[in-house]
Parts: structure tokens; C-alpha cells; sequence
């Protein structure tokens, strides 16, 4: 996959996650975060036209994009 080498991602683990996303969007239930869970989520956002879950879409058209994610603490004091 062109966009793992680009982003410095194993290729053959982003192709193993896309299969296992896609599975969880066809069957409407993310099994790894929990979306699809909660009907109200289901009846008032994303496209209410997709079914079986307006929220969860396969990963199967580009244009992809990807961007580097780094660890980072935040820290507020309350006075």
C-alpha cells in the first residue's frame, strides 16, 4: 500500500486492520471501539441513509490521507 510506505507503516498490518475495519462496517458494530452501540448515536448523526450503520463505512474508495500522531501530555492547573 503506497500511503504505509509514505507514512513509514507496515503494509501487510494496514491491509490486515482495513479487512478487520471493513468487516465491522459491513456487520454495523466496531468491535474494537464500541461504535454502533448506541441507537440514539445511530438515529441523529452520520449518513442515515447507510445502513446497517450510519456511523461505520468501509475503508474501500480513496482518496486515503495520513498523518503522523505523537504522544503528548497536557497539564492545566486549576486555581
Amino acid at each position: 500500500m503506497p500511503i504505509a510506505a509514505q507514512g513509514g507503516v507496515d503494509g501487510n498490518g494496514l491491509a490486515k486492520t482495513i479487512r478487520r475495519f471493513n468487516r465491522f462496517a459491513e456487520a454495523g458494530k466496531d468491535q474494537d471501539f464500541g461504535r454502533g452501540e448506541f441507537p440514539f448515536a445511530n438515529s441523529v448523526s452520520g449518513d442515515l441513509t447507510h445502513k446497517p450503520n450510519p456511523n461505520l463505512g468501509p475503508l474501500n474508495a480513496p482518496p486515503y490521507y495520513g498523518l503522523p500522531l505523537e504522544p503528548a501530555a497536557k497539564h492545566a492547573e486549576a486555581e
